[in-house]
């Protein structure tokens, strides 16, 4: 029998004032991109956080250009 996919994966929140710092969050698998509002405290200011990745759960694989599928040079 095959898994079943959680319900739930767990996103990344990064620091729109670029100091570098991350929050993580467990999100629902259906939810939209998110924004929080949240302290952070290398500035000690509340800043808008951003999704930048998700680290769990189904990845898109890769685009493959080494096989020459899109060579679109005439022979």
């Amino acid at each position: 029998m095959a898994k079943a996919k959680a319900r739930t994966t767990i996103v990344q929140l990064v620091s729109s004032a670029k100091t570098g710092y991350r929050r993580t969050l467990l999100v629902p698998r259906t939810a939209k991109e998110i924004t929080q509002v949240r302290y952070d405290p290398v500035v000690q200011r509340h800043v808008i956080f951003t999704e930048s990745k998700k680290r769990k759960g189904e990845q898109p694989k890769p685009l493959d250009f080494s096989r020459g599928a899109f060579l679109w040079k005439k022979k």
